[in-house]
């Protein structure tokens, strides 16, 4: 046991490398990967904008090989430069405007969780711009994980069929794969902070969205005498469910999907 931890703490950056690998190969050679560049249907069906989409998927990739390829060529740790502070601020965006319409499972649970994905992106892309502080770029890096850990959660989950439907396996696979990456994410305080950060955004937006949602009426949205309302429907910071009474974009329901359906996109 000795020898393997000396082995392990000797070679970190290749055995992370080696993680790295394990779970990103998988996913990313699979052909359902490879039709998410060829095709545009899997985001149409899923309402989720097409090009975004790609965005998003080819930002985390750049961004997590980015930081592995300085880990394994310096015996420093890895220092965010401009470009990883960029992608890491546009990625953010761009996954919090993915979810914006996201129905599937509970929306309180995965649509939030995804939300909070996306805040715990921007909030160490700011923090790396701030202070050059390696530790903020690991948690920027790793959090990316996140989005990895739903998809093995939903395709496991699926394959072990314990779950009650797609539903449960969806609500269930986004929350703890959020609270995966930001477990490994090693925000500071020793890793402390990132499991806690992610719980108190996610209640905050829970509360936030069900008030913002509870003051919006078609008849107020229509009147447009509230700019400030506006703009929370227009980024968002909703709960789903107002976009459905004030007849805005139809988002796709979760009823015909069963728990074998692991082919969605995370």
């Amino acid at each position: 046991m000795d020898s393997i931890q000396a082995f392990v703490a000797s070679n970190k950056a290749q055995v992370d490398l080696a993680w790295h690998l394990f779970i990103y190969a998988p996913l990313v050679l699979r052909p359902q990967f490879v039709r998410h560049f060829t095709s545009s249907k899997r985001a149409g069906y899923y309402k989720l904008p097409y090009i975004p989409l790609l965005v998003h998927i080819f930002l985390g990739v750049i961004i997590v090989g980015r930081y592995q390829f300085k880990a394994v060529s310096s015996t420093k740790p890895p220092q965010a430069d401009a470009l990883d502070i960029a992608m890491g601020v546009t990625n953010a965006i761009i996954s919090w405007r993915l979810c914006k319409y996201e129905s599937r499972g509970n929306p309180r649970i995965a649509r939030v969780g995804f939300q909070v994905m996306g805040l715990m992106l921007l909030f160490p892309a700011l923090m790396c711009y701030r202070a050059a502080n390696p530790v903020w770029y690991h948690a920027l890096a790793k959090m990316h994980n996140a989005f990895v850990y739903v998809r093995w959660l939903i395709d496991v989950g699926g394959g072990l069929g314990i779950f009650d439907g797609f539903h449960e396996l969806y609500t269930i696979s986004v929350f703890f794969g959020g609270i995966l990456g930001a477990w490994e994410g090693r925000f500071p305080w020793d890793g402390i902070l990132g499991v806690p950060l992610a719980l108190v955004f996610h209640i905050a937006l829970v509360v936030v969205e069900r008030f913002i949602s509870s003051q919006i009426t078609p008849e107020l949205i229509n009147s447009q005498v509230n700019p400030f309302l506006w703009l929370m429907l227009f980024i968002g910071l909703v709960d789903v469910g107002t976009y459905k009474t004030l007849k805005g974009p139809r988002v796709v329901s979760d009823d015909s999907k069963d728990v074998g359906d692991t082919d969605n996109q995370t």
